[in-house]
């Protein structure tokens, strides 16, 4: 079988710094049951109960 020569493009030509390349959605990844979405759901909640607070300010 013949192996095939794959280019992988040298990033690091400018640099010695990497970056991360994650998916845009990752929820599927995370389980319907898991403690990250509450602490996400409460934290989104606390975040939208301070934001009239923060408009009547201005």
């Amino acid at each position: 079988m013949k192996k095939q020569n794959t280019v992988q493009i040298d990033y690091t030509v400018l640099g010695d710094n990497y970056q991360l390349k994650l998916p845009l959605n990752i929820d599927y990844i995370i389980p319907k049951d898991d403690s990250v979405r509450l602490l996400s759901q409460i934290i989104e909640e606390k975040i939208l109960k301070q934001i009239p607070a923060f408009i009547l300010k201005c």
